[in-house]
């Protein structure tokens, strides 16, 4: 039952893919440069991508996981029918999500600890009629939504990434029987830069109290989860690339090399069930104007 049940993962994990099934270009065992093109790096450690290939018209790579068997993947696809403006409501609305996230049963949204605990400071302040200051966090052409403190980029020297603009996600994926139900959880911060016309939205999982542990359920793993949209010119055109970064441990009972093997095609998998529905319904979902840069309409 149990091989049934990971065949069947295996297959729901490749649909959806383009006819072939299987990677176009180069693998991590051909020679030549399959390393990451230079224009495609944010910062150093991006020269450890290996190029696998074209899956079903994303460009993907993978890399070694820190300490780990198993490999971390990212796809990138490139698009000229799509800004980031019209991707933006059908991303942060969990309605949307979990029609197009394959096998997910449930998310919930919630705020970090400290802002729950901001928050309630708040509530009883209102209840005294305390009126505190309400401020727009807009600096450097940098902005996220939430409270907090700003950290500084230690390479660059200057303010990059908020410490707020950030909330927990909870999330539930159901697989086939036998296997046991996966759940997440995990922190989220949001953050736009509008000089380089893009938005970061990084994942990694947290322990929080508010979640135990459930019986029956497997608490998964993603030390790093990062979806990166950026708007910029290629040949005179405005294009939007999307990219999708994961390091994701499903604690499945199937060895390193299978996994290695199905995830490669996740990272397809999921941009192109996003930008399917984002040219579904991405017009449908608007966000308040005052959460977004001012810019991005022209995104």
């Amino acid at each position: 039952a149990l091989i049934v049940a990971v065949v069947g993962f295996v297959y729901r994990v490749s649909c959806g893919l383009s006819s072939s099934g299987l990677p176009k270009g180069g693998s991590s065992g051909s020679g030549g440069d399959n390393r990451l093109p230079s224009s495609s790096r944010d910062d150093a450690e991006e020269v450890d991508w290996i190029f696998l290939g074209e899956i079903g018209g994303v460009r993907t790579y993978q890399r070694q996981m820190p300490n780990s068997s198993l490999l971390a993947f990212k796809g990138v696809m490139t698009m000229e029918d799509l800004k980031i403006g019209e991707m933006i409501g059908p991303f942060f609305s969990l309605d949307v999500t979990v029609r197009w996230v394959d096998m997910l049963e449930f998310i919930r949204e919630y705020p970090t600890l400290e802002d729950a605990a901001l928050e309630s400071k708040a509530s009883a302040q209102a209840e005294i009629g305390y009126q505190g200051e309400e401020t727009e966090e807009r600096d450097g052409g940098f902005f996220s939504w939430g409270r907090g403190r700003s950290s500084v980029d230690s390479q660059s020297n200057r303010k990059r990434v908020p410490a707020f603009g950030s909330n927990v996600m909870h999330q539930v994926c159901s697989l086939p029987w036998p296997l046991a139900k996966r759940e997440f959880v995990m922190s989220r911060r949001v953050v736009f830069d509008e000089q380089a016309k893009t938005m970061h939205a990084y994942y990694a999982s947290v322990e929080d109290p508010r979640f135990p542990h459930m019986n029956g359920v497997v608490r998964a793993d993603t030390p790093k989860t990062l979806w990166v949209f950026q708007s910029h010119l290629v040949d005179g055109k405005q294009v939007t690339t999307m990219s999708l970064e994961s390091e994701v441990d499903t604690k499945l009972p199937i060895p390193a090399a299978i996994l290695n093997y199905m995830q490669r095609y996740w990272p397809s998998k999921s941009l192109n069930a996003f930008k399917k529905i984002c040219k579904e319904e991405g017009h449908n979902y608007n966000i308040d104007p005052k959460l977004l840069p001012r810019s991005i309409k022209g995104w």
